[in-house]
C-alpha cells in the first residue's frame, strides 16, 4: 500500500494531468460540479486539499484518506464492516497534522 501510495504521488503510474484530472470535481450533465472523481472521492477538509476511497463487504471495511497539501497518507484496513475506518483514519492523521481534526473540520463531517 505505501509503494501504491508513493507512485500516486509520482508519475510512476500516470502523468500528472491524469492525476490531475483523477482529483478534479466531475461536471454533471446540468453543469454543476460533485466532488468525485475518477473513483476518488475529494472530502473537504478547510484548508487542505484531500482525496479519498473507501468500501467494504461483509468481514471487511477500509479507507485511504491522502492529505494532498500535507503530504500525508492514511490506509486503514479492518476487518470489520462497521468500523468507521474513514473517522478512524482522519484521526491518525490529527496526530500529525492537528488542524484536520479541529472543531470546524469534526462539524463538517
Amino acid at each position: 500500500m505505501a509503494k501504491w501510495d508513493a507512485a500516486l504521488g509520482s508519475e510512476v503510474l500516470l502523468k500528472k494531468t491524469s492525476l490531475d484530472q483523477m482529483w478534479t470535481p466531475v461536471r454533471l450533465n446540468d453543469g454543476t460540479t460533485y466532488n468525485y472523481g475518477f473513483g476518488w472521492y475529494l472530502r473537504p477538509v478547510p484548508g487542505h486539499r484531500t482525496v479519498a476511497h473507501g468500501g467494504g463487504l461483509p468481514g471487511f471495511s477500509t479507507f485511504i484518506w491522502r492529505f494532498m497539501d500535507d503530504k500525508l497518507t492514511v490506509i486503514v484496513l479492518s476487518n470489520s464492516e462497521i468500523a468507521d475506518t474513514g473517522r478512524i483514519a482522519l484521526g491518525v492523521a490529527g496526530l500529525y497534522v492537528p488542524a484536520l481534526v479541529s472543531p470546524e473540520v469534526k462539524k463538517q463531517l
